[in-house]
């Protein structure tokens, strides 16, 4: 399936450079859906729906407080292993 042959209005998903710039040269906006691995989203028309990082951290930390949990641990993940 082409997307010009569709009629496509935005493209979603997570943070891929190729992505980005497939985006562009179709004129269409990007939506990110995970955390952009470098700073190249910054100089497209991708937006980044992703809640930051500090979001993040009030989410965790409420989630303990209604839970009354007294320890909790983060487990994550990069690219770089």
């Amino acid at each position: 399936m082409l997307i010009g042959s569709k009629n496509v209005s935005v493209m979603i998903g997570p943070y891929s450079r190729s992505h980005v710039m497939a985006a562009e040269f179709l004129g269409l906006p990007f939506l990110l859906t995970s955390e952009p691995e470098d700073d190249y989203f910054r100089k497209s028309s991708a937006v980044s729906v992703y809640p930051s990082m500090r979001i993040h951290f009030q989410i965790i930390g409420d989630l303990v407080r209604l839970k009354n949990w007294t320890s909790v641990a983060v487990l994550y993940d990069t690219n770089e292993g």
